[in-house]
């Protein structure tokens, strides 16, 4: 029976491969080549080839009985117009091995693809960072809302990356699939740089992404109360809350806050001004930044300071006493022993009130922007903690070895004092219609528009006006770096109540009663008598 040996080549739809198999024809039926024998080694023709059928596969027959070989393979392949790629090995295989399967004898060069052009967002994860890093265990600080400092970057793109083109099995080029792009937008509060690869925030405030478009907003608000069901809110630009600030909760804003209802059993902290439409109830208010923490530190300074001075007095009148002249420990250990016995028995506040203020300066030290000036006076609070704390005293032999510091202190106090007035030149008011059991702290002018103040402690860089009906302010203190302007200072019942000015300042009052204490530079009054049109200065 006649028998040919059909040498089969299929191209793949996308010329990157070519596969060849060998089909024995028996009659007009095609069978799978084996280990059938060859009875002739010369080399056969090669019958004519067949067009390509519609999946790629072109056949070229050999006479019965001849033996495939490498070149009729190669020769089929060349007049296909198969160029690159060529496995000679595959080739030599399926002519010395005829074997069964189809075997690849041609492979192109696949193009690599590129890189999409990608925007990475930023700010959420830099807003998670900042919380692990404080470390918050409080199940209110949850704090949705995410803020971010201006300078922060918010987002990056990396341009796209072409890909490399290839080769296909015919010789000719495949290119690489087309990368996408994707632009780089900023929306107001936002900044573009190296090229429009980096989004800065311009502002402080609220960053917001809608696709490749970054904002941000500089006011957020709080459409209800802050309560259990927002969190704690900490931001860093403007907020309003249009409800309350209800019980325990704390806002922090690095801007100001606007609170349309009231704030109750709260702590509100704001860098800018707050403004409370309603009430102020059993809370602390603070508005103006780092000048707050400034200001009681330098109060805790000159309260070291006086009592330095004090323990000073008492233990130079202790020395002239007779029972000490001829005392055998101040003979043993110096004159410090004298401090030591004062320290232990009568002022006993003094080692626990200088750790405190390093305590405080601590904390200003990592919040307050002139940190040389903070850590400068944090070294020289710790030594005098060193001298006055333990066997400390007994380091002087002299009780005129203790002027030395004293007067060191004083200097440091009129430093920081220089050092606190300038940073009031960023002011900011409290200004509420009514104020109960509360403490309000401002770098600038505090201001109570309705009933008045009960109860309260007041500090203010600025001035305090309490001017609304009936305007009255009892049962507190006012300490105020500017004038103080009340209508009804203290109650008939001699409720304690005081205001201290600086010298320069006037405390005004429609209304006086008993009980009330003014302090207007060294000036100091208690009145014990009802008094109207009260204008008092030094």
């Amino acid at each position: 029976m006649c028998h040919d040996i059909n040498i089969r080549v299929r191209v793949s739809k996308d010329k990157m491969e070519v596969w060849v198999k060998l089909v024995k024809v028996i009659g007009s039926e095609e069978i799978e080549t084996g280990s059938a024998p060859i009875q002739d080694g010369s080399l056969p023709d090669v019958l004519a080839v067949q067009e390509p059928n519609q999946d790629g596969e072109t056949a070229a027959g050999i006479r019965e009985g001849e033996r495939v070989t490498e070149e009729q393979v190669l020769a089929l392949l060349e007049a296909q117009g198969i160029v690159f790629g060529l496995d000679r090995e595959a080739v030599r295989r399926v002519a010395e091995e005829e074997p069964e399967e189809e075997i690849c004898v041609a492979r192109g060069d696949a193009p690599r693809p590129g890189r999409d052009a990608v925007i990475q967002c930023l700010f959420a994860a830099q807003a998670d960072e900042e919380k692990k890093e404080e470390g918050r265990v409080d199940l209110l600080d949850f704090n949705p809302v995410i803020s971010v400092d201006a300078g922060t970057v918010l987002a990056v793109r990396q341009p796209p990356v072409p890909g490399d083109p290839g080769t296909d099995v015919l010789g000719q080029v495949v290119p690489a699939p087309k990368v996408k792009d994707v632009i780089l937008k900023a929306g107001s509060g936002v900044v573009l740089e190296d090229g429009g690869n980096k989004a800065l925030a311009a502002v402080d405030g609220r960053p917001e992404q809608k696709g490749s478009l970054f904002t941000v907003y500089p006011i957020h608000t709080i459409p209800g109360n802050v309560d259990a069901a927002t969190g704690h809110i900490k931001f860093k630009g403007d907020l309003v809350v249009k409800g309350n600030v209800m019980d325990g909760m704390r806002v922090e804003t690095r801007g100001r806050i606007e609170v349309m209802g009231m704030v109750a059993q709260s702590t509100v902290v704001a860098g800018g001004e707050v403004v409370v439409h309603k009430n102020i109830l059993g809370s602390t208010v603070r508005a103006g930044g780092p000048w707050i923490l400034l200001k009681k530190a330098q109060d805790h300074l000159v309260e070291v300071g006086n009592m330095l001075e004090t323990l000073l007095v008492a233990a130079q009148q202790m020395k002239s006493h007779p029972n000490f002249a001829a005392n055998p420990q101040v003979a043993q250990y110096g004159e410090g022993i004298i401090l030591k016995v004062l320290l232990e028995r009568k002022y006993t506040e003094i080692p626990a009130a200088i750790t405190g203020l390093i305590e405080h300066l601590e904390t200003l030290e990592k919040e307050v922007l002139d940190g040389e000036i903070v850590a400068e006076l944090l070294a020289q609070v710790r030594d005098l903690y060193a001298k006055f704390s333990g066997l400390g005293p007994l380091q002087f032999k002299r009780l005129e070895d203790l002027v030395g510091p004293i007067q060191a202190m004083r200097r440091e106090v009129d430093r920081f004092a220089d050092h606190v007035h300038g940073a009031a030149g960023h002011t900011a008011q409290i200004t509420v219609s009514y104020v109960q059991n509360s403490r309000l702290e401002a770098s600038g002018v505090v201001r109570v528009t309705g009933k008045g103040a009960y109860y309260c402690d007041i500090l203010a860089g600025g001035s305090v006006v309490v001017d609304g009906t009936p305007g009255i302010f009892r049962n507190g203190t006012i300490s105020a770096g500017g004038d103080v302007l009340v209508r009804e200072l203290g109650s008939p019942s001699e409720a304690l109540t005081s205001v201290q000015v600086p010298k320069e300042a006037v405390i005004t009052a429609d209304r006086l009663h008993p009980g009330v204490t003014l302090k207007a530079g060294a000036r100091v009054e208690k009145f014990r008598n009802y008094t109207a049109g009260v204008r008092f200065h030094q």
